[in-house]
């Protein structure tokens, strides 16, 4: 896993955290964020964050970090594809995209197993943008 940032203060942590459950209940939402569990044990795998999101166009980026145990299993493919389907079916969403490493194998076979496509691959040396359409 490639860290994106410093890690938080416990303090700094506590307050993130208040602010994304607050964000989570304004309406309509701008940031979502869902946790991810097995779906047989009930046990925490990671956490799916839906921001950037655009009312206009309706379009929202999707982003999953799961633990360590729970890469490599499929299940990041398996969660974007529910995750796009409850967005363009209940939200009316028209595109859902996200933003990758180049250099991230299994980030990229997630988003091409999702029916994704790759739409902008040259303005950085290091990241990717894919994106999928509604087709509902």
């Amino acid at each position: 896993m490639h860290f994106v940032m410093t890690p938080l203060s416990i303090q700094k942590a506590e307050a993130s955290f208040k602010q994304a459950i607050k964000m989570n209940k304004a309406t309509p939402w701008q940031r979502l964020f869902l946790a991810v569990e097995d779906k047989y044990s009930g046990q925490p795998l990671g956490l799916v964050g839906l921001s950037s999101v655009d009312w206009v166009d309706r379009s929202v980026e999707f982003g999953i970090l799961l633990m360590k145990h729970a890469q490599g299993l499929g299940l990041s493919s398996e969660i974007l594809q529910a995750v796009m389907q409850s967005l363009f079916t209940v939200f009316s969403m028209r595109t859902v995209w996200l933003e990758l490493q180049k250099n991230n194998a299994a980030a990229v076979h997630m988003a091409m197993s999702a029916g994704m496509e790759l739409r902008c691959d040259g303005s950085s040396a290091i990241k990717q943008i894919w994106y999928k359409t509604s087709s509902y």
